[in-house]
Order: structure tokens, then C-alpha cells, then sequence
């Protein structure tokens, strides 16, 4: 239970920081977007590490990186992102506590 009363505080201060930028009309040229980068994290969760570890092995030069890249993640599309919606949500975290100070 505490883990979701944690999720829903940072939820609702990220939708306290949208409700300034956007009107409520806007909200889902922003919602609708995270969740589909979101989908796309959770489908790479499991090879994240090794694409990140592929992609430092070959460099963008590289010719057959796109496919070596894409085999890796097991889809036709990886991220080279060193951030995930888990280092994204420790980094707001912190950004929290620090608010919070």
C-alpha cells in the first residue's frame, strides 16, 4: 500500500506541474505519447542492458549496428538511452525530496 500511495504523490505532482503548461483540452498530446514511450520501455526492459552493451561495442559507424542492435532487443526497434522509466522515476524522486526540503 505504500508503494502505491508513493506512486500516486508523484503522479499527482507531475499532474500539478502539467496543469500549468497545458489546458486540460492539451492533456492527453501529453499523456497519450508517455504512454506509448512507457509500452515501448517495458517491451526493452529485458534487454535493455545487453543492447546498452552492444551499442558501446559497435559504433554508430558500424554498418550492420541497426541489426545487430534490433537482435539484441529481440523487436525491430531498441533504445540507446542510457535512461528507463525506472532511472527516470529515481531521478524525479530525488527532485521530490529535494522540492520537499
Amino acid at each position: 500500500m505504500r508503494y502505491r500511495c508513493k506512486n500516486f504523490y508523484i503522479e499527482w505532482c507531475i499532474v500539478d506541474k502539467i496543469t500549468g503548461v497545458y489546458k486540460p483540452h492539451e492533456y492527453g498530446e501529453v499523456i497519450l505519447p508517455l504512454t506509448v514511450l512507457k509500452r515501448f520501455d517495458y517491451v526493452l526492459s529485458d534487454t535493455k542492458e545487453a543492447v546498452l552493451e552492444a551499442a558501446k561495442k559497435y559504433p554508430e559507424s558500424f554498418a550492420q549496428r541497426d541489426m545487430i542492435l534490433k537482435e539484441t532487443s529481440k523487436q525491430n526497434f531498441y533504445n540507446t538511452s542510457k535512461y528507463d522509466f525506472k532511472k527516470l522515476l529515481m531521478l524525479l524522486e530525488k527532485s521530490i525530496e529535494k522540492w520537499k526540503k
